[in-house]
């Protein structure tokens, strides 16, 4: 996205917290250090001075983590700057985050997605509901492919599958 965003013949500023790659990038123009960016009422004051200070038009998020706290506090970031923040609003942003939440609003409208089933982990889930293997685990809530775990048979399920809820909670399975 940097390369992108510089070649294209803007100028850009990246805020991170403790990562040492995008500080050295030669698409970066400039690297700013964050106190925190995971808590969004300590992210604002932050992202408010930068934007200020560099003149900061669009904010644009580069990690889930990121994007999920710039969502909380992007109304109020937009509203006190004028800054375009470049991710959905939290509620839109929760339920896309959400796997079970994002399927269940596919089905409501009529949406193309893959097939998908919540998971509880109480053993005997894969029978009577129509998935074909291979399938994945899905944690509802996870970044990246966090937790995601390919299974071949009814036996790789039953073993992958409390292990995938003890360690990341509610999960999906997805053909």
């Amino acid at each position: 996205a940097a390369q992108s965003l510089r070649l294209s013949g803007c100028r850009v500023v990246m805020a991170t917290k403790g990562d040492r790659v995008a500080s050295r990038s030669r698409f970066i123009d400039k690297h700013i250090e964050l106190e925190d960016d995971s808590d969004s009422e300590q992210l604002l004051p932050q992202l408010s001075h930068i934007v200020e200070e560099e003149s900061i038009d669009v904010i644009i998020p580069m990690e889930d983590e990121q994007a999920a706290c710039l969502s909380r506090c992007k109304a109020r970031l937009e509203n006190g700057s004028g800054v375009k923040c470049a991710v959905a609003e939290d509620s839109l942003f929760s339920m896309v985050s959400d796997k079970s939440s994002f399927i269940s609003f596919c089905e409501k409208n009529a949406l193309p997605h893959p097939k998908t089933i919540a998971l509880k982990g109480e053993g005997n889930e894969h029978e009577h509901d129509g998935l074909a293997f291979p399938l994945l685990i899905k944690p509802n809530h996870a970044a990246g492919a966090r937790g995601l775990t390919l299974v071949r048979n009814v036996e790789e399920l039953d073993a992958m599958l409390p292990r995938g809820v003890s360690s990341y909670g509610a999960c999906t399975r997805e053909e």
